[in-house]
C-alpha cells in the first residue's frame, strides 16, 4: 500500500488539505495494485473516487467508491477486466441527469459486461445505456454545452462507429469528432477541457488532429480541428491535464519540456495565442517528472499535482499552487517513494481532495 505522511499524518492513496493541514479520510483506499486516478463531487456532496484498488475504509470496493464525509461506500460491486494497460477507473464525470460516468480500462460493472464506460445512476450500473460501449481505454470524461457527454482514451471505434480516440455521446448514440488523432506511435487523449465560449481542447499524445498537424493538443469548434501553435516538445508522452483559469486561459500540464518552442518544464499556459511557461515549472532528478492533474481553487490560485520534487526551484513533493507569480508548496507534499498525485478536486467545504 503507498502510505502517504503529511506532517507525520498517515494517508493512505487519498486525502485532504484544508488550507493548513493535511487529513486522512478515514483509513484511506488500499488494495493491490492501489491508486487513485479520478475524483468527483457528486450533488449530495459525496465524493467518488476512482482507479486501481480494491479496498475503501477497509471495505470490499471494486475500482470505485463514495466517501460520505464520514465512511466510505462501495457502488455495487464495482468494475472488473481490462487487463493491465490502463488498470481500472480512469476517469469520472457527473452528467445534467445527476448520473455518474466512469471510464476507464474495465470490461464489467456491476457484473454486467461494460466496455469501457458505464453508468451508475444512484442504486446500479447500466451497460446498455451508452450502445455497445468502447473499443479501449477511456481515459478522460467531459459533458459539453450541449449536455454531450465527450470521451477520449486510446481506442478507434465507439458503439461500433469509427472514432479514433475521441467521441460524443448524445444521449442515444456515439459520434466521432472529424477523423480524430493520428500519430505514428501514439494517438491518446488524456484530458478533455471546455473553454467559456463551448470549444472543446483535447491534450494527450498525438501529432494529427482531423488530419491536421497538432501536437499533443488540440482544439475542436464543434466542426473541425484547429492546433494550439507548434504545440508541444517533440520527444515526450504528452499532456496530461488540462484546465481553464479565471482569466479564460487554458493550462496544460504533462510530460512535456516545451510549448510552443518556449522552454515550459511540465507546466503552460495558453492565451488564446501563444504559450507561456508558469516560472521554471516543475522537476525532479533522476525520474521523469510529470504534471498529471490541475485544479483551481476558490482563492484563484492554480493546484497542479503529479510526480515531482521542485516547483519553480522550490521543494514540493508531488503538489504545489501558482499564485500567478510563483509557486507554493502544500505543506511537506507527498511521501518521497510514490507514484504521484494523479487526480485533485475541491470539495463543497472549499478544501482540496487528492
Amino acid at each position: 500500500m503507498k502510505v502517504i505522511r503529511y506532517f507525520g499524518v498517515a494517508a493512505t492513496s487519498i486525502a485532504r488539505w484544508d488550507g493548513f493541514h493535511w487529513h486522512p479520510l478515514g483509513s484511506g483506499i488500499g488494495g493491490v495494485p492501489y491508486s487513485v486516478y479520478a475524483l468527483a463531487f457528486g450533488p449530495d456532496g459525496s465524493l467518488y473516487a476512482g482507479g486501481a484498488f480494491t479496498i475503501a475504509g477497509g471495505v470490499a470496493t471494486n475500482r470505485i467508491a463514495r466517501w460520505d464525509g464520514a465512511q466510505w461506500h462501495p457502488l455495487g460491486s464495482g468494475m472488473a477486466g481490462g487487463g493491465m494497460g490502463y488498470w481500472g477507473v480512469r476517469a469520472l464525470v457527473f452528467g445534467p441527469d445527476g448520473s455518474l460516468y466512469a471510464g476507464g480500462a474495465f470490461t464489467t460493472a456491476g457484473g454486467f459486461a461494460a466496455s469501457y464506460i458505464a453508468r451508475w445512476d444512484g442504486t446500479g450500473w447500466h451497460h446498455l445505456s451508452l450502445g455497445s460501449g468502447i473499443s479501449g481505454a477511456v481515459l478522460a470524461l467531459a459533458v459539453g454545452p450541449d449536455d454531450s457527454l465527450y470521451a477520449g482514451g486510446e481506442f478507434t471505434t465507439a458503439g461500433g462507429v469509427v472514432a479514433n480516440g475521441i467521441a460524443r455521446w448524445d444521449g442515444a448514440q456515439w459520434h466521432p469528432l472529424g477523423s480524430g488523432m493520428g500519430g505514428v506511435y501514439y494517438r491518446v487523449i488524456y484530458a478533455l477541457a471546455f473553454s467559456p465560449d463551448g470549444s472543446l481542447y483535447a491534450g494527450g499524445s498525438f501529432t494529427t488532429a482531423g488530419g491536421i498537424a497538432a501536437k499533443d493538443i488540440a482544439r475542436w469548434d464543434g466542426a473541425q480541428w484547429h492546433p494550439l501553435g507548434t504545440g508541444m516538445s517533440v520527444y515526450d508522452v504528452g499532456v496530461r491535464a488540462l484546465v481553464f483559469g479565471p482569466d479564460g486561459s487554458l493550462y496544460a500540464g504533462g510530460e512535456f519540456t516545451t510549448a510552443g518552442g518556449v522552454a515550459a518544464n511540465h507546466i503552460a499556459r495558453w492565451d488564446g495565442a501563444q504559450w507561456h511557461p508558469l516560472g521554471t515549472g516543475m522537476w525532479m532528478t533522476g525520474d521523469y517528472p510529470f504534471v498529471n492533474a490541475l485544479t483551481f481553487g476558490p482563492d484563484g490560485s492554480l493546484y497542479a499535482g503529479g510526480h515531482f520534487t521542485t516547483a519553480g526551484g522550490i521543494a514540493a513533493n508531488d503538489i504545489a499552487r501558482w499564485d500567478g507569480a510563483q509557486w507554493h508548496p502544500l505543506g511537506s507534499g507527498m511521501s518521497v517513494y510514490d507514484i504521484g498525485v494523479r487526480a485533485l478536486v475541491f470539495g463543497p467545504d472549499g478544501s482540496l481532495y487528492t
